[in-house]
């Protein structure tokens, strides 16, 4: 007999999947965890510090978001390996959603950066909440209204738009508009007068590196049966090095940076020399140097609750309802992109490895893993797919690899946060651009292409309104996209055949519902009213898996219809919903016996047996016995086929 605990413990099992793996736990899973974790974290410290640029926010906030989301998937994710923490999407929506409003007073270590950390950490925070609830209360499925041809429009545009973007970091130059055509055009001209060469030549050789790794990667790491020892080491070498090739490449130019002493001044060197020395306002910029990273952090912030008291230059204070406004529709398009990634990469590598994920457990871990986060000042998280497959490829065995990440980002920012002023901003740069741009995909959107051209409007709209603006592109995709289908689904095509000239059939394409009911209405009408007049109407609703009360009417009223015109009606393959509906429009059913003679029966659910309604028996009344008279001449009456 199991103890009460046992018992318990059972009943937490599908909430706590580390409840399932932990206790058979095994020795040698810890060194393969130890590798994956190490691994991952090695990538996530750079990437981290790169998204958090990309998010607009100071570089500090990119290793807030890395340990948290990470501890709390290990406890609550039903995938061993996928890597929640900062992604790129996530940081590009950061930055359309938190932009700090002109009369807003900015934080201190926040006052260079467009976005404002309060909101950044407030978004977080309604990201988890309303995935949690989506969780809570199995509502998953409403995710999927992000459909496949506007993720793909939006990646697009996201995978052109942001490595574009990051040109001017790139080249040095600063005080570019933030819309990204007008950023392109000034660029432009600002290239040949303002460029810093040194940061051009590092961003650009940084570039070039990361492809070289990533396709040498692919080429020439894979060990074959015919290999030496030395070429097998070689290409271990070569995989290890083009699998941290983020961390190897900044870790390269940052010492680059260190030995040369070709940085520009840090920000707290400029107040210094600014103090001492005001004629170097008006000085000329110095365009002989590297620009370095602007980084505060040498401690973690203690946890607290999202700051919702913000100071306006006019001496106001704002609070929460106001914030929220701030970040509009960012409150509910943040979390369904963080899910919808996060389902989405845990299943393919669930399908890869041969093991089941459970959907509902990732969204408690990646909702209760975005309020744990923001109460450690963390912007929106969700599952990242490079992070993910480097799991994978690195054969982790459970989710402890996630503590192993959290304890070396945790450790990161506490020991060498400070060291991380030495990375090169063009090389930051450039490892978003590597990992951004790789994420267009000409496939994708041929496909779309070749099996819908009308899911192709969508995809087109969302990617070219992204461009403009990514919060207008995304929302406006899923508005249109979502209205075709609820037009196509109510306003079916209705196709007329006329097998004879006394024989009608009407099949409608799909649902029928009020949108298309008169539409429906006006058929019948045109067919009944055309010489020679039918002798018998079917309207076959085979494809109708909708109905409401408009439906039911309009059924009874081309009864009614055909009553008058002593035309023989027959309504088949009618689903459940219209069935039960009809039968209380005061409707006797009467359903046809095996010996093809008409007898009362009771109505039957799941009967393929055909049925007459008895609505419009002026002319032909039901006898007692069953039978009708002239059963050679059904007369005006309707017949249902039951599925």
């Amino acid at each position: 007999m199991k103890s009460p605990i046992s018992i318990k413990m059972e009943k937490l099992k599908p909430y706590f999947p580390i409840l399932t793996w932990g206790p058979n736990y095994q020795k040698e899973y810890l060194i393969r965890d130890f590798i994956a974790g190490f691994t991952v974290a090695l990538t996530v410290v750079p990437q981290g510090l790169a998204y958090a640029t990309l998010a607009k926010l100071p570089t500090e906030y990119g290793l807030y978001t890395s340990y948290i989301s990470a501890i709390v998937y290990t406890f609550l994710g039903s995938s061993k390996d996928l890597a929640v923490g900062p992604q790129s999407l996530m940081s590009l929506l950061t930055a359309e959603y938190c932009t700090r409003p002109e009369n807003w007073v900015a934080l201190a270590n926040a006052s260079d950066v467009r976005s404002d950390p309060r909101l950044a950490i407030l978004l977080c925070m309604c990201s988890g909440c309303i995935i949690l609830f989506l969780g809570v209360f199995n509502l998953g499925g409403v995710v999927n209204f992000i459909s496949h041809p506007v993720l793909v429009g939006f990646i697009s545009a996201a995978s052109i738009v942001i490595p574009f973007g990051l040109l001017e970091r790139v080249f040095g130059i600063s005080g570019l508009p933030s819309a990204f055509i007008p950023k392109m055009i000034e660029l432009l001209k600002r290239i040949p007068s303002q460029t810093k060469t040194l940061d051009a030549v590092l961003g650009f050789v940084t570039l070039g590196t990361l492809l070289g790794l990533k396709h040498a990667k692919i080429r020439f790491s894979t060990v074959e049966k015919d290999d030496g020892k030395l070429k097998i080491i070689a290409k271990k070498l070569l995989w290890i090095t083009a699998t941290l090739r983020n961390a190897f490449v900044l870790f390269v130019t940052s010492a680059i940076l260190l030995l040369s002493g070709k940085h520009c001044p840090f920000p707290d060197e400029i107040v210094a020399i600014n103090a001492t020395n005001a004629s170097s306002l008006i000085e000329e910029p110095n365009l002989d140097c590297i620009t370095p990273t602007s980084i505060s952090a040498v401690t973690l912030p203690s946890p607290r609750l999202p700051d919702t008291n913000i100071q306006t230059i006019d001496g106001d204070t704002l609070g929460l309802m106001d914030m929220l406004s701030v970040l509009g529709s960012g409150i509910v398009i943040v979390p369904f992109v963080a899910i919808l990634q996060s389902i989405g990469i845990g299943k393919s590598l669930a399908e890869r490895g041969n093991y089941k994920v459970t959907a509902r457990n990732d969204f408690f871990a990646v909702g209760v893993g975005g309020i744990a986060s923001s109460i450690v000042s963390s912007m929106p998280v969700s599952g990242c797919f490079s992070r993910s497959s480097l799991n994978f490829e690195s054969n982790a065995a459970t989710q402890l690899g996630n503590i192993i990440t959290a304890v070396v980002v945790l450790i990161s920012a506490l020991l060498f946060a400070e060291n991380f002023r030495w990375i090169p901003t063009a090389s930051l740069a450039a490892v978003i651009m590597a990992a951004v741009g790789s994420m267009f995909d000409l496939d994708a959107i041929l496909e779309v292409i070749k099996l819908n051209k009308k899911d192709a409007v969508p995809m087109l709209t969302t990617f070219f309104l992204s461009v403009y603006d990514f919060r207008i592109g995304i929302v406006a995709g899923i508005v249109l996209h979502i209205g075709m289908l609820i037009y196509n689904q109510n306003s079916p095509s209705i196709l007329v055949e006329r097998s004879t000239e006394t024989d009608v059939r009407i099949t409608l394409e799909h649902g029928i519902a009020f949108p298309v009911c008169e539409d429906l209405l006006d058929k019948v009408n045109a067919e009944i009213e055309v010489e020679p007049v039918p002798i018998v109407v079917i309207v076959d609703l085979k494809n109708a898996y909708t109905a409401d009360v408009a439906a039911a009417r309009t059924l009874r009223k081309i009864s009614q219809k055909c009553t008058e015109k002593d035309i023989r009606l027959k309504i088949i393959n009618v689903n459940d919903l219209l069935k039960e509906m009809l039968s209380k429009l005061n409707v006797t059913i009467v359903e046809k016996g095996e010996d093809d003679g008409l007898e009362v029966k009771s109505l039957r659910r799941g009967s393929t047996h055909e049925a007459i309604l008895e609505h419009g028996f002026q002319k032909k009344p039901l006898l007692q016995n069953g039978d009708l008279e002239g059963s050679q001449n059904f007369g005006s009456t309707t017949q249902i086929h039951f599925k």
